[in-house]
């Protein structure tokens, strides 16, 4: 920017043919010209980043996506399992009545949360 104001400053300000006076302003076009340049580069290298930006997210959507169906179907496994054993369990204690096989019960159902815990 400094370049431009110093060209700008000495084709107006010194007294000097044409000649000179566009040879002192050539400085100040370059500048011009490779501010533009830079302006390019930054907004394509933003438009770069915001499309990794959006890849990243698309991908990690993805992974979330993926991951949830498989967190669902272990617990819908889990559930299923768990509620198998229940009802066959509270089958046995109806058809038993109170007994000392209660606690193997408990064991049952404690081994398949453990089965499945995360």
């Amino acid at each position: 920017m400094l370049v431009i104001v110093l060209s700008a400053c000495l084709v107006a300000f010194i007294p000097a043919p044409d000649s000179v006076k566009s040879t002192f302003s050539l400085p100040g076009v370059a500048a011009l010209f490779m501010l533009l340049v830079q302006g390019w580069r930054d907004q394509v290298a933003h438009e770069r980043a915001l499309e990794i930006q959006k890849r990243q997210n698309v991908f990690n959507i993805a992974i979330a996506s993926h991951m949830a169906n498989v967190v669902f179907d272990k617990q819908v496994d889990f559930c299923e399992k768990y509620a198998n054993k229940l009802n066959s369990i509270v089958r046995l204690m109806f058809q038993e009545g109170p007994s000392d096989k209660t606690m193997l019960y408990e064991n049952e159902l404690r081994n398949i949360r453990i089965e499945y815990a995360p």
